[in-house]
């Protein structure tokens, strides 16, 4: 077994490296002052008046002919010309663009007091991944009791959803739990780093959710520890998970659980006619799945099956060992810099 490899040191150590070159890449990709821009979205639309900045920001080459005919056309619409404008120096390649917006911020609109709020902004990209994995865990908590509807126009304003976001959840707004579902694929797809603080500040503004914002702050992170030991014991009982589990008695409850979706549901119930086959396919897109806490999800449906206690015990009690350990924890640091 893969576990078991005698070159498996040299397996994680190679991977470990590619993949710290990929964390530094990523990070480095996105620079501070970006970031900056990225969480004063809002703040920075609502008071920047980009139409007297424009013209500096082409003199200083970080807009071009072309952007400054894309910028113009919302020269009655300011708010938008601004938001046009972030939206062509986040795509932009150039490294200065911010530089000079932030200086043009400064020493064309004279706006010192929002150069100072830039400078002392945090980026707070720690709490934004434990939010994420707490909106992960709470994924059917938060579909059934936030109605998306009081807060998308929030999330607008902070630059977390775009105009086609939000013309995409209206389509739903006679379904206020698809539509919820929707708005967290939607962020959890966001490039924006605050994009679940963002988020957690939106439903502690509505009234009577905020028993919902104390589940979330007392939701234990923790188990995705425990979903990465998880994921390797079902990996390794794997003939028998097969053999004992019916897929079918807990599809139910891992699609409301939002770990599987519509898709995964449809596929599974074209294979009912072998339960083997079924628990199978189930299993591999468990092992796909991004989903912080599959496996733990996984366990708890077993566990409510009264004929598989036995199974449980066996999981309870299987060893993973110290060669299985290094990799759980090779999993856990993966699934963390993916996150």
């Amino acid at each position: 077994m893969f576990v078991q490899h005698p070159h498996l040191y040299v397996y994680l150590h190679f991977h470990v490296t590619n993949l710290t070159r990929l964390k530094m890449t990523f990070v480095g990709s996105i620079k501070p002052l970006e970031l900056k821009f990225y969480g004063l979205h809002s703040t920075v639309v609502n008071n920047v008046n980009s139409a007297i900045i424009i013209d500096f920001l082409f003199v200083q080459e970080v807009l071009t002919e072309q952007d400054m005919r894309t910028l113009r056309r919302q020269k009655n619409d300011s708010q938008q010309q601004c938001r046009d404008l972030l939206t062509i120096f986040h795509a932009s390649r150039n490294p200065e663009a911010f530089v000079q917006l932030y200086r043009a911020i400064k020493d064309v609109l004279k706006l010192q007091w929002l150069t100072q709020q830039i400078d002392e902004w945090q980026a707070g990209f720690a709490d934004n991944a434990e939010l994420k994995l707490k909106f992960h865990g709470l994924h059917q908590t938060v579909v059934n009791n936030v109605n998306a509807a009081d807060i998308i126009y929030f999330l607008f304003q902070q630059g977390v959803l775009a105009v086609q976001d939000v013309r995409t959840l209206r389509k739903h707004k006679k379904k206020p739990q698809q539509q919820c579902r929707d708005l967290l694929a939607l962020i959890h797809s966001s490039g924006n780093p605050q994009a679940f603080v963002q988020l957690y500040r939106s439903i502690k503004d509505v009234p009577g959710r905020q028993w919902l914002i104390e589940l979330i702050d007392e939701c234990k992170t923790g188990y995705v520890e425990s979903n990465a030991i998880l994921k390797i014991k079902f990996r390794q009982l794997y003939p028998a998970v097969v053999n004992e589990v019916n897929a079918a008695n807990i599809i139910q409850f891992l699609f409301q659980e939002g770990v599987l979706g519509q898709k995964d549901v449809r596929a599974l119930q074209l294979r009912n006619s072998d339960t083997r086959e079924q628990c199978s396919h189930l299993l591999q897109i468990l092992h796909a799945s991004e989903h912080p806490l599959a496996f733990v999800h996984l366990y708890r449906a077993v566990k409510d099956e009264p004929h598989l206690q036995q199974l449980i015990e066996q999981i309870d009690n299987y060893s993973t060992g110290k060669s299985t350990f290094i990799v759980c924890v090779f999993i856990q640091w993966t699934d963390r810099i993916v996150t």
